[in-house]
């Protein structure tokens, strides 16, 4: 494998010659059994650094190995040593084209490699750009709650679809100089993407000359009025100021129950009337307990007991009910009957 090879010749020695001659073996100079014969049996100094040298000058051979391109075994089949191994071990050697197609294959590969990390790279850094910009926009422009409020109205639902459509609706009567109506916007916003498609939600800017028309219709008298109105087109309640969320929720779901149930059956609506109008000035909400997203513990101003709103109300909603098989469930929380003096105005249509 390319290390120099030493090869030593044996002398043949004889009686006769006890010393034979360097040419006697092989047509080799070889004296390595004469000097030891001689050292052997010689006790000078001199003698023996005379063999010596000569054994390391004339006797011992130092051949170098041929390379494999060197060394001609008798074939002549072009291939090289390492090649006739393979070949012998039942492996084909890779020929040049094989091996430049490797070559070609693994630069394509690394080169995608490359281009893939810049393009991931280019990303990271756009994302972050975008997460940054968008993050200066928000803080140099905020969403302030009339913006919010502006939105809602612009995708207000119309009028006419109260009633008709087979859904609930909430109108909201708000104005930009409402504290009140403020800091209810983002609960409203909420509860409007929560129940979209299923519940009617109608915005109306109370400040806006065109709208006295519907602020008289719904006895509007303080704001934030949302009027609570049944699928048949019936205001069963309104609630005044700011509402929690899961105030709106339970009777938002109230009013679904019930307008699946008017499909399934033709039947009026039970109208809860409140116990306590004279008192219906406030538009505050009392607190009593409970967590702010849930129902537990909360107590409207005028709530009409349970009781009392399925035996109170008017004479031709308690007549209409008593005709249905089943009566529809009253709202959990009420807060002020606007049509409780005048319950033919109740249902409303346009």
């Amino acid at each position: 494998g390319g290390a120099p090879a030493v090869l030593f010749f044996p002398a043949v020695v004889s009686k006769a010659h006890p010393h034979p001659s360097p040419s006697t073996c092989f047509g080799v100079p070889s004296a390595v059994t004469s000097v030891n014969s001689r050292i052997g049996t010689s006790s000078s100094g001199l003698q023996r650094r005379k063999y010596a040298r000569a054994f390391n000058n004339r006797n011992l051979l130092v051949l170098h190995s041929a390379t494999s391109d060197d060394v001609d075994d008798g074939t002549d089949d072009g291939l090289t040593a390492q090649e006739r191994i393979l070949r012998q071990a039942g492996l084909s050697p890779e020929t040049a084209e094989e091996r430049a197609d490797r070559l070609q294959r693994r630069t394509e590969a690394e080169n995608k490699l490359k281009a893939e990390k810049r393009i991931n790279v280019v990303v990271a850094v756009l994302a972050f750009l975008a997460a940054f910009l968008n993050y200066g926009w928000k803080y140099t422009h905020p969403v302030t709650p009339i913006a919010v409020l502006a939105e809602m109205q612009s995708q207000s639902a119309p009028l006419d679809v109260i009633g008709r459509n087979g859904r609930p609706t909430v109108v909201d009567f708000w104005a930009p100089w409402c504290d009140n109506c403020k800091s209810a916007a983002p609960t409203l916003q909420a509860i409007e993407k929560e129940y979209e498609g299923r519940v009617n939600f109608v915005m109306v800017n109370a400040d806006q000359g065109s709208a006295w028309p519907l602020v008289e219709r719904f006895g509007v008298d303080a704001i934030p009025h949302l009027a609570m109105v049944s699928a048949e087109g019936d205001v069963e309640t309104a609630l005044i100021g700011p509402i929690p969320r899961g105030v709106l929720r339970a009777d938002l779901d109230v009013l679904l129950d019930n307008a699946e149930s008017s499909g399934k059956k033709a039947c009026d609506v039970l109208v809860p009337a409140s116990s306590n109008n004279e008192a219906m000035t406030s538009s505050t909400m009392a607190m009593a307990g409970g967590s702010a997203g849930g129902t537990e513990g909360i107590k409207l101003p005028y709530d009409v007991p349970a009781s009392a709103a399925g035996s109170e109300g008017s004479a031709s909603a308690a007549a209409s009910s008593s005709a249905c098989d089943t009566k529809k469930e009253a709202l959990p929380f009420v807060m002020m009957d606007v049509f409780r003096s005048r319950p033919d105005d109740r249902r409303v249509t346009f």
